[in-house]
Order: C-alpha cells, then sequence, then structure tokens
C-alpha cells in the first residue's frame, strides 16, 4: 500500500468569504456538539471497472471536479460577533487528493470499504484553514480502482455528492473517447449564496400546529444518544418490489409506497397510529440550486396518522398528503422547529426513525466503464434510518442504518428480518390492511404460537410485584389474575393495537380459557426462551419520550435499598412529561442520593429526581 499528500498549506489570505447557508446550520449545530465525531462526515465511494479505465483519468478527474466545485473546497470560521462563515481556498490538487495502491490486499472491496469506514470514524475539523474535502483514489487491479470523496455535511449533502460524482463520470466517458473535458456542469457557490433567503419566521406555525399534540414516545429505542461516529448497517435487497408495484398499478409513484411501508412498520412497533418520523428534504427548487453541490437537505418531521383498518394503498395516499402540506414549510431550519416544539426540546426528539427515500441515486454513467455507488457516510443517524433506493431494473435495495448506541446486533437483525417480511407481504397485496400484515420474525411466530397453546402449571405464584425482569410461567400470569389453571387454554402477549408484541418490546398478557379471554392487567416481554415480566399495566408512563416502568426503578434501588435501609418496594414514583421523581427515606445521605440517580440514569434514560 502507498500514498502521495503533501501537508496542506494556508489559504486564508485573499479567499472568498460566505455566510453560512440556512440549512448547513444544523449540521454546524450537530458538529458543535461532537466536533470530534465522523457522524457529520458524508462520504461516497465508486468503483470502477474496465478495459478502458485509466488511473491518472481517475486521478484527473477527482482533481478537476473538486476544483470546479467550490464547496468543496471551504472551511468554516467564527467572526468576532459569534456569526460563522464558510471561506473558499483555492484548487490544490496536492492537498485533495491521496493515491493508494490496494491491488495486493486479499479482498481489495473490502479494504476500501474499511479505510472509508476509517476515515469517517476519525472525524475532522471544519475550522481547519484548508479545503474540507478528501479524495482518495485506489488501485484495485489491472482494470478496477475506487473514488472516496469524504467532506463535512456543513458544506454539501448527499444530492450535492450525486452531482461530484456525476461530474467524474463525464470527464472519464469524454477522456475516454479522446474528448476534451467537457463544459463545466456545476452551478458557482456565490450565485446560490446570492438567491438564498431567510426562511419566513411565520412558517414556524405550521410545524408546532402540525405537531400539537403528537405524542413523545416515536422511537423504537427506549433511549436518546449522540449520533454515532459511524452507524451500523444492514442491507436488504428487493429484486421485484418495483416490477410488482407497477403491475398492480403503472402509474404508481413508488417512492410514496416506500415511505408508508417505513412509516406503517414504525408504527406497528412503537405501538402507535399516530406516528411522527423524520424525512429529508432535497431543498433545490430552482435551476441554480440543482446544479451546485452545497449543503441544502433538511430532516423535517412528518406527522402521519397510520390507520389500521385503512389499506395499504390508503396509507401510502396518507404519507404522500402529508408530505406535500409540509411542501411550502420546508426550507424552515430544523433547530428553530425544535426550539419551539415543547415535546422536542423537553425530550431531546423532534422525531424517531428518519425515513430517507432516493429515488435519484445511480452510480453516474463513465463511459465504457461499469460503476457500482456506495454512501459510506449517510450523514448523523441519531436514532434509526431507513434508506430506500432504485436497485437493478425492478428492485429496491433497502438500507436499515442503526446507531449502535440504541440498538444492538440482536436488535438490528430482528428488524431486517422483519422488514424485509413486511415489504414482501405488502407488494403482494397492496390493499391489504395495515392491520393484516404481519409484524414478526419467524422465532418470534413461533413462540407466540407456542404460548397460544400453553397451559398453566399447579401452583402458580400469585404475587408479582417484585418479579420484574423474571421470566414467568403462564401459570403465574394465571395465579396472579385469579384464573384456575384448568381453565387455561393458552396465553396471548399482545399490544394496544391488538398486534403480538415483538421481541425487545413489551405487551398486555391475556389468559386464553374456555369462557374466552380474561385480561391479567399485566405485561410481559416475550422472549425466545420464555416470558419475561415487565410490571402491572398501570405501573408505567412515558416520560421524556421514554417507557418507564415501576418495577425497573425498584430493581435499580434494589442494591442501595439493602445499603440504607429501606425496603425498594416502597418506592413509588410521579411521573411528569419531564422526569421522574423519587422520594427516598430521610435516612438516605447525600451519596446515597447521587447513587440512586445514578441507577436510574442508567436504567431508564431518563431525567430523574431524587429527593
Amino acid at each position: 500500500m502507498s500514498e502521495d499528500t503533501t501537508t496542506p498549506v494556508d489559504h486564508a489570505a485573499n479567499a472568498a468569504r460566505y455566510p453560512l447557508l440556512p440549512p448547513a446550520r444544523v449540521m454546524l449545530d450537530g458538529y458543535l456538539n461532537a466536533s470530534n465525531s465522523g457522524a457529520y462526515l458524508q462520504g461516497q465511494l465508486v468503483f470502477y471497472q474496465g478495459a478502458d479505465l485509466r488511473f491518472d483519468h481517475l486521478l484527473a478527474a477527482a482533481q478537476l471536479m473538486t476544483e470546479e466545485a467550490e464547496a468543496l473546497r471551504m472551511y468554516a470560521e467564527r467572526g468576532e460577533d459569534g456569526e460563522w462563515s464558510v471561506i473558499e481556498c483555492p484548487p490544490d490538487p496536492q492537498v485533495n487528493t491521496a493515491q493508494y495502491d490496494f491491488s495486493s490486499e486479499p479482498d481489495p472491496d473490502e479494504a476500501v470499504r474499511e479505510f472509508s469506514r476509517a476515515a469517517l470514524r476519525a472525524g475532522r475539523t471544519i475550522t481547519d484553514p484548508a479545503p474540507q474535502v478528501s479524495n482518495y483514489c485506489f488501485r484495485l487491479g489491472e482494470d478496477r480502482a475506487a473514488l472516496l470523496s469524504i467532506c463535512h455535511h456543513v458544506f454539501v449533502d448527499g444530492y450535492g455528492g450525486l452531482l461530484a460524482r456525476t461530474r467524474v463520470g463525464e470527464l472519464l466517458a469524454a477522456w475516454q473517447k479522446g474528448e476534451p473535458s467537457p463544459p463545466r456542469t456545476f452551478g458557482r457557490f456565490a450565485d446560490l449564496v446570492a438567491e438564498s433567503e431567510e426562511p419566513d419566521p411565520a412558517g414556524i406555525e405550521f410545524w408546532t400546529q402540525m405537531l400539537d399534540g403528537a405524542p413523545t414516545a416515536v422511537s423504537m429505542a427506549s433511549r436518546t444518544a449522540q449520533p454515532a461516529p459511524l452507524y451500523e448497517e444492514l442491507d436488504l435487497y428487493n429484486e421485484t418490489f418495483l416490477g410488482d408495484l407497477r403491475a398492480f398499478d403503472e402509474n404508481i409513484k413508488w417512492p410514496h409506497f416506500a415511505a408508508a411501508a417505513c412509516i406503517a412498520y414504525t408504527s406497528a412497533i412503537v405501538d402507535d397510529t399516530d406516528v411522527v418520523t423524520g424525512f429529508p428534504v432535497a431543498n433545490r427548487t430552482s435551476m441554480q440550486e440543482k446544479i451546485t453541490p452545497a449543503q441544502a437537505m433538511a430532516s423535517l418531521p412528518l406527522r402521519v396518522e397510520a390507520d389500521p383498518d385503512a389499506a395499504f394503498t390508503e396509507c401510502a395516499a396518507t404519507v404522500r398528503a402529508a408530505i406535500s402540506a409540509t411542501r411550502p414549510y420546508q426550507r424552515q431550519p430544523a433547530e428553530k422547529i425544535r426550539a419551539a416544539v415543547p415535546q422536542a426540546f423537553r425530550t431531546g426528539r423532534l422525531y424517531g426513525p428518519t425515513v430517507n427515500i432516493i429515488p435519484f441515486f445511480a452510480p453516474g454513467d463513465a463511459g465504457t466503464l461499469r460503476t457500482e455507488a456506495e454512501v459510506i457516510g449517510q450523514g448523523p443517524v441519531d436514532d434509526m434510518m431507513f434508506v430506500v433506493e432504485p436497485w437493478e431494473s425492478a428492485g429496491i435495495r433497502i438500507k436499515l442504518l442503526f446507531n449502535p448506541a440504541l440498538y444492538d446486533a440482536a436488535t438490528r437483525a430482528l428488524h431486517a428480518e422483519r422488514f424485509d417480511g413486511w415489504v414482501r407481504q405488502i407488494q403482494a397485496a397492496p390493499t391489504t390492511a395495515l392491520r393484516e400484515l404481519e409484524c414478526l420474525t419467524s422465532e418470534e411466530r413461533r413462540r407466540h404460537d407456542e404460548l397460544a397453546h400453553a397451559t398453566a402449571d399447579e401452583g402458580g405464584r400469585a404475587e408479582l410485584a417484585d418479579t420484574w425482569g423474571e421470566l414467568v410461567s403462564p401459570g403465574d400470569y394465571a395465579a396472579a389474575a385469579g384464573i384456575d389453571a384448568a381453565e387455561v387454554r393458552g396465553l396471548a402477549v399482545r399490544t394496544r393495537l391488538g398486534r403480538p408484541a415483538t421481541f425487545g418490546r413489551s405487551g398486555q398478557v391475556i389468559v386464553l380459557t374456555s369462557a374466552g379471554e380474561v385480561a391479567t392487567g399485566f405485561r410481559a416481554e416475550v422472549t425466545a426462551t420464555g416470558l419475561r415480566t415487565r410490571g402491572r399495566e398501570d405501573e408505567r408512563s412515558v416520560v421524556a419520550g421514554n417507557w418507564v416502568e415501576l418495577g425497573e426503578l425498584r430493581r435499580a434501588l434494589s442494591p442501595l435499598a439493602d445499603r440504607v435501609g429501606f425496603d425498594s418496594s416502597d418506592v413509588t414514583f410521579a411521573p411528569t412529561s419531564r422526569r421522574i421523581a423519587v422520594t427516598l427515606p430521610e435516612t438516605a445521605d447525600d451519596a446515597a442520593r447521587e447513587a440512586a440517580k445514578a441507577a436510574l440514569d442508567e436504567a431508564t434514560g431518563s431525567p430523574v429526581r431524587v429527593r
């Protein structure tokens, strides 16, 4: 492996200076909160293959593309007045481009991907007085190469990255035929700045009204976290999704169907028909915006009512109408919406999962070369993101991006299997009612089938108050509900929407008897090995966007109770929309109170006040 780079130089003298465009401010806020994180980097990786490939052409194309795209050659600076601006550096190919030879690696493609992931994890400082873009050209074999371009999201978004890789393809195609470089196709950043306007503050009212009374428990995770320096990704390939939809209706708008599939799935998991997801908008309506690489996109909240009795086609129409209603107001900065919506600034969440439909995704033509593009850095993923893009002639590629601080490997795998089956049901029968779509993995289905025929052992425990988090039997639930064991014909664990509860989520425990169904008043989590009790139905509440259970609080305080001398079963909580209030006995000193707060913070992920 070899590298050819030089040391960056100071470009501040005589540099063009521009104000920070409004869409870039939310990315700046994210950077300031986590300046060493790679979460806010945008990376595009393109593989090229063909007999006409010349590595020197690829290197020159990357350099010329960077010279032509001013936004890729900028850095940020904060003035004495506190205002931020971006400064354009003059072109300097030696600064922007590095060369590597991975042709001798056992798996050159995977070596490039690992290099790319490491480059993103490293993050970067946007105030270094040098161009922010980095181009990496890789030799992968005699007729194979790759180009990785990384830049901070403050300066360019995914659409801008598409423009950049399209320009590289144009140059390669022309040079293959011995033709001169095609004329520059990028718009000029100065012209983009000149036509940019501040959004009308009155538009904030639309968003506050849309989100008025919206649920605060909007995530499929039970916590919040900073965007991960690098998300975890699982890819699903559906070979016939577009073809099946066209067969159903040749005029169908597939992006709305794909978005509705993601939103309806979120509804099923969070157990609420009122769904608030994030959706990225390109914010490119003028020709200047459409041809200029820059940061223009924004992720905004979308609120949709996913009626369980509605056909999926109706849900797709509802999603389409909801998106259309936001169009006049999509330029409102997300940070101003967040500041104006109480549940957002109290919970740290403006929305749950993000639904990113990319109808324009393409690797880009490069003449006779075969190209394959991958978005290595998708930008910040603070929760979970669905990314859906066309694949082959009639299919889609679904990328599930997870914040690993919120979703572990097992949970990620469950979502992937579950969502793949969910989408395939929809494409097979688009008019199916939402409540009739199954939202289970094969193992979850097996466990629910077993429970439906479970019998109750004699002598079940009638008292389950101190069993939160433990595995309990059907007989225990029957005894706690005062049901004779001989009457038990099975058990069901269902969500509020009447769905079988998925692994990792709790549901209401219902005993199936010869006389009918009996609600026990308890909740349980179905696992691969049994039922894990989650307390009583009336001992849970949403606090700061998270479901919190009293039994979890008692379990967290149990070790401290033994030390301080009180019974943790006596602990009660007064949940509000903002925090959990727990009162300890007067014998607890300051150290005990700090220990209690730390234990509860770790257990619930919600604000806690210990008195």
